[in-house]
């Protein structure tokens, strides 16, 4: 049984669609905005969450939380950004007005372990109330009765895109889990700069010296970091995180800073990591081969999952993974995003011997034309080819 809804509000349209499969329910939303936040009128359909299935233990309690959020949603006077746990364990929390409030997410938080806090607007971050974007934040995660038993946590918008203070505010995020590191050391995985579709301009979003952070969370098993290029830590010192298994660099335009770091990196339990390189216009400041020559085995002799992805030089990156050393070590290979066209299937084709041991290689978003498709999908390799794109233009994925 299918149910939708549409609400509007300033010019904005929001389609809602709630799906019951019995003993699980998915929802869709479609957002109909202006999505240049230029004042133009490019008007588009943006997927707002992308239908992830959320699971319950009997088709009773699935329809009796579809009936809660129907019912919500139908009787909401005014407009609120609509968030969905993505898994069962999932809550989110915003700020808006200069409260700190739970969101619509309807579930009882007091079982999550994981939680996204972010503010309403990057655009337009003009709430009511006293401090800046980052204090609020950071005041209403300090004070969130849920902290201690938080174990992943995902920081969402913070500053305010292209605005001003935008490298104050990201002081003021860091000095909290520095000053208050005693209040984080049971956290497990943190993600800062989460930002999702519609708002998804992640070179608008602020990064800068992670060193200090880092050092304050010793215990981390998963960072991710994603907006502007920023510094995983100090020039001259060493990135020692032995607990670390897991590091994704997500950005427009990938810094040779990050570079410097993995040289001297000290990082013997990492097992995943993807690192997305982007364009020059938003800050790219390596090659394919700059980053390549990284993936060495004694420098990461745990590393099973690897990642170079979102690269206009996507099928060098292949080609120069195959004369490496670290290769016969991974398991899952991804090179999604990028430009990689007939060269790079060819490639792959061509070399399916060292790649025949893999347990996935991961293809999302390519150039590659249908006929090598099929040759790629007939082959003796676990290769993932999706969404295919338009030969005639090629850029990667993320860039903006």
């Amino acid at each position: 049984m299918i149910s939708c809804l549409t609400r509007e509000r300033n010019g904005e349209v929001e389609s809602i669609q709630v799906e019951n499969r019995g003993k699980s329910l998915v929802i869709t939303v479609n957002v109909d905005t202006n999505c240049r936040g230029d004042g133009s009128t490019a008007r588009v359909k943006i997927p707002k969450l992308y239908g992830e299935e959320i699971f319950y233990d009997t088709e009773e309690n699935c329809q009796k939380e579809v009936s809660g959020i129907i019912q919500e949603l139908s009787t909401e006077k005014e407009h609120r950004h609509f968030y969905i746990p993505l898994r069962s364990e999932v809550a989110s929390y915003r700020l808006g007005e200069g409260i700190f409030s739970k969101s619509d997410t309807l579930m009882d938080t007091s079982t999550v372990d994981t939680k996204h806090y972010c503010t309403d607007d990057p655009y337009d971050n003009d709430i009511e109330g006293d401090g800046s974007c980052a204090d609020l934040l950071a005041n209403g995660i300090l004070n969130d009765p849920d902290l201690p038993r938080i174990k992943n946590m995902r920081i969402g918008c913070f500053t305010e895109f292209w605005g001003e203070d935008q490298e104050k505010e990201y002081d003021i995020l860091v000095k909290m889990f520095t000053d208050n590191k005693e209040k984080f050391q049971h956290l497990e995985s943190l993600f800062i700069g989460e930002i999702a579709p519609p708002l998804a301009d992640i070179s608008g979003q602020y990064n800068g010296n992670y060193g200090e952070l880092l050092k304050a969370l010793p215990n981390l098993k998963s960072f991710v970091m994603q907006g502007i290029p920023g510094q995983l830590i100090s020039n001259g010192e060493t990135l020692d995180l032995p607990n670390l298994e897991e590091l994704i660099i997500i950005t427009g335009g990938l810094s040779g800073h990050i570079i410097e770091t993995f040289k001297t990196a000290k990082l013997p339990n990492l097992k995943k990591l993807i690192i997305y390189m982007g364009l020059e216009h938003y800050g790219l400041e390596v090659a394919a081969k700059d980053l390549v020559a990284l993936a060495e085995k004694n420098r990461f002799p745990s590393l099973k999952y690897l990642g170079f992805v979102n690269s206009e030089e996507q099928n060098k990156i292949v080609e120069l993974l195959l004369s490496g050393d670290i290769l016969p070590q991974i398991e899952v290979l991804d090179i999604s995003f990028g430009c990689l066209d007939d060269k790079g299937a060819q490639i792959i084709l061509d070399n399916v011997d060292k790649l025949a041991h893999l347990k996935e290689i991961l293809l999302e978003w390519h150039y590659v034309s249908d006929k090598l498709v099929a040759e790629l999908e007939k082959s003796k390799l676990n290769i993932k080819l999706e969404s295919p794109q338009d030969q005639k233009y090629l850029y990667p994925m993320i860039t903006e």
